[in-house]
């Protein structure tokens, strides 16, 4: 949906630009879960947080 790409727009904007912990992202944009982000991260970016903010991509 609109807002969830809004969302995942807006985490992976904090994941390159800031040090925050992928925990306080997904409380700032409002997720239930870790595990869901990752789901929905993954979904929309085809790689993981963790390799988006090392600057790594598939």
């Amino acid at each position: 949906t609109y807002i969830t790409k809004k969302r995942m727009d807006y985490a992976n904007y904090l994941l390159k630009s800031t040090p925050m912990t992928i925990e306080a992202i997904v409380n700032e944009i409002g997720i239930e879960s870790v595990s869901h982000f990752h789901k929905l991260y993954a979904k929309e970016f085809h790689t993981t947080p963790a390799k988006s903010r090392k600057g790594e991509s598939r």
